[in-house]
């Protein structure tokens, strides 16, 4: 390579949704926090290249967002505690992904370019709602309309495309008829499956997690029983080497192939291809 000149390769990064147990149901999206991976792979230098920022490869989480779902007998069920509607982006989550992006664009200041072009950036996310908000957040926060991209004065904001991935969605029946039994009675609503667990979980957690006081009757399922069924509902998915493989595996591909492109190195491919 002649002196001086920058050799692109993608950049690829991915928002995953944990609890649609989809595309995306890796270690990575088991955690109940935004999770962010970044890949520096530098190892495919070569010559004068050794030591310069090749590949990068970045996996997020959605923000914050409000429960996706409540159950009869729950106190903290009135609209009016999510205004944004239930299982939407809230204005910390949305804060904290338009932050995200103004965070890459700073680690990779000199690898990314000032402008929006497709050529540098691929933005990918599973099909749902938050993660497609998450993704059109952190491409906010990356790339502000500058010079000729302006094209609205009064919005500081361009569009840019989020290619969307199908969500797989399954359920995982197991036999624990004493606490579905409990948590049917407590909260009004038929738990019949560890996801039901899951889903339940999700929605104490968030509620806690906002200062609002949970009902008396929680306190000998939550955290303790309840988490462990909700994260086994993730980790269903992964428990053996067949649904890692049927799992992970496409994910994985995709990875390799965009590590094969990079060391190819097309001028063709995107520079950066983030998932959400």
């Amino acid at each position: 390579m002649e002196e001086g000149t920058v050799r692109r390769c993608p950049i690829w990064l991915r928002v995953c949704h944990p609890n649609k147990l989809g595309s995306c149901a890796t270690g990575v999206s088991l955690t109940f926090i935004i999770t962010i991976i970044l890949l520096v792979l530098m190892a495919f230098s070569h010559g004068d290249d050794s030591g310069t920022l090749q590949l990068v490869s970045v996996v997020f989480r959605h923000g914050d967002r409000s429960p996706t779902e409540t159950y009869p007998t729950d106190p903290h069920k009135d609209d009016s505690l999510w205004p944004d509607g239930w299982g939407a982006l809230n204005k910390k989550g949305k804060m904290q992904m338009f932050k995200l992006g103004k965070l890459f664009k700073k680690r990779y200041l000199g690898f990314l370019s000032r402008l929006y072009s497709p050529k540098e950036m691929h933005m990918e996310s599973s099909a749902d709602e938050t993660c497609l908000m998450s993704a059109e957040l952190v491409l906010a926060g990356l790339y502000p309309p500058r010079g000729h991209q302006v094209w609205n004065p009064e919005l500081n904001w361009q569009p840019i495309p989020v290619h969307s991935m199908p969500i797989l969605q399954d359920k995982v029946n197991l036999d624990n008829a004493e606490l579905y039994s409990y948590l049917t009675e407590k909260t009004g609503k038929d738990i019949d499956s560890i996801l039901e667990v899951e889903y339940l979980y999700n929605t104490l957690e968030i509620e806690e997690r906002n200062g609002l006081p949970l009902p008396e009757w929680t306190k000998t399922v939550y955290p303790g029983k309840m988490k462990y069924l909700a994260s086994l509902s993730l980790a269903l998915f992964t428990h053996n080497d067949i649904m890692r493989r049927l799992n992970g595996g496409p994910v994985f591909i995709l990875t390799a192939n965009f590590m094969n492109t990079g060391i190819r190195c097309y001028y063709t491919m995107s520079s950066v291809r983030p998932f959400s």
